[in-house]
């Protein structure tokens, strides 16, 4: 159901997104773009799914509208309406029988209703132009038959063909290949060591084939180590040599695709880390986490992450104030996302006017809870749930309520005694 709640909401963005460019669409394999400037704030919750990533509408009809507008509509439903004419047509001249016109035609149709809800994969789509194939084999003339005779091509043909079956494997073969197993030898090696660094360049020198995809996965997963406890166990030069080089390759990702909402939040976390390795802060990075992720929420103004990641920033040039009405922005967007409180309440306890603080913790606080209780009540057995009602009553410092809640989830499912008493 989640996934039907999720495709509903990316579909009516859709809409949106062919009406702003209807005639010609965004351009093929554009829609994750699309989908980024008309992001819808709900997304994060589990009534609309919770997947907060798309790249396809999971729907042909909507897929086409965006990539390609009206005339690639029109040009891709054309395809079938010819495909059927040639089926029928041969079929009422008796050329073919009539399970062969029905059979195909039925193929085709289940193809079509198959993609309003997923989208080509290659299996599919060979089958589909396998069927084209047949069907346009019917529109050659058999009154004649074809004079039978072999001629042998000139050696040059073959030629061309061998080097081009080469150089097509060796480039969109062989250099992919090779560019995977870099990017997993990379991640094994120790954090900030030359290893690793020589490892992500041979891995973007090897094959541009998703480059933009492999520096935002180096990004977050460095972004991911410098948060968990492992982090202390790290001297900072040692990130200090990964952020230099990560930086650097997805400053060119965002000169290159101005609309990468996804690469230029990763950079602006990067930047935001990467400025308090130094001692003191460096506050030229600051300012560039500034710049990239007021650019992010440019791209799109409806999510969240921009306004969480930019008042973050905020917070550490001593602009409180602002950071607070980022965090009330991201509210305003959608009002049930507990995140957004979580975030306000942070900021609040950070701000210098402790008596507008209170109040801000208060009402934050007060709202978060009232969302996880909901959470839980519509999912007793969701161990996140349960987590953050925890969570929340340890921000308001309830002693009593975090026991009556870590006592309720323990009746609901006994496992989690060890892992909710544990919990920090």
């Amino acid at each position: 159901m989640r996934a039907t709640y999720s495709r509903l909401v990316v579909w009516e963005k859709s809409w949106e997104g062919f009406l702003e460019r209807p005639v010609l669409g965004w351009g093929p394999e554009n829609f994750d773009f699309v989908f980024i400037k008309n992001f819808n704030p709900c997304m994060f919750l589990r009534l609309c799914g919770g997947e907060i990533w798309f790249d396809r509408a999971h729907n042909i009809i909507f897929d086409t509208l965006v990539t390609t507008g009206l005339l690639g509509m029109l040009a891709y439903i054309g395809i079938f309406f010819s495909t059927f004419y040639v089926l029928w047509k041969n079929y009422l001249k008796k050329n073919i029988k009539f399970w062969t016109a029905g059979i195909f035609s039925v193929a085709l149709i289940a193809y079509f209703i198959q993609n309003l809800t997923v989208f080509d994969m290659v299996s599919s789509y060979l089958m589909f132009f396998l069927v084209l194939g047949f069907v346009v084999s019917f529109t050659v003339s058999r009154k004649e038959p074809l004079p039978q005779r072999f001629t042998s091509p000139e050696p040059w043909v073959f030629s061309v063909l061998l080097i081009s079956f080469i150089l097509s494997s060796f480039f969109f073969v062989i250099q992919p290949i090779r560019t995977s197993r870099y990017t997993v030898a990379a991640i094994r090696q120790p954090i900030g060591s030359q290893e690793r660094l020589d490892l992500y360049k041979k891995t973007l020198e090897t094959s541009s084939l998703g480059k933009y995809q492999i520096r935002e996965f180096f990004g977050q997963q460095i972004l991911q180590i410098i948060q968990s406890e492992r982090a202390r166990e790290i001297p900072p030069e040692y990130f200090r040599n990964e952020f230099g080089f990560l930086t650097k390759e997805l400053e060119k990702t965002t000169e290159e695709l101005p609309l990468d909402f996804r690469s230029q939040l990763t950079l602006g976390k990067l930047y935001t880390f990467y400025a308090f390795l130094s001692d003191p802060p460096d506050s030229v990075k600051i300012l560039e986490a500034e710049r990239v992720l007021q650019k992010a929420i440019e791209v799109s103004p409806t999510n969240q992450q921009g306004y969480w990641s930019l008042a973050q920033v905020r917070l550490y040039q001593g602009r409180f104030d602002e950071a607070l009405a980022l965090t009330e922005k991201a509210v305003e967007l959608e009002p049930d996302l507990i995140n957004s409180y979580l975030v306000v309440i942070q900021v609040a306890k950070t701000m210098g006017d402790h008596e507008l603080a209170e109040g801000k913790i208060e009402q934050a606080a007060e709202k978060a809870l009232y969302l996880a209780e909901k959470a839980v009540l519509s999912g007793p057995n969701n161990l996140q749930a349960h987590l953050m009602v925890i969570q929340i009553a340890k921000i308001i410092g309830d002693d009593e309520l975090i026991e009556r809640k870590i006592r309720e989830a323990i009746e609901i499912n006994p496992e989690w005694e060890e892992l909710l008493t544990e919990t920090p």
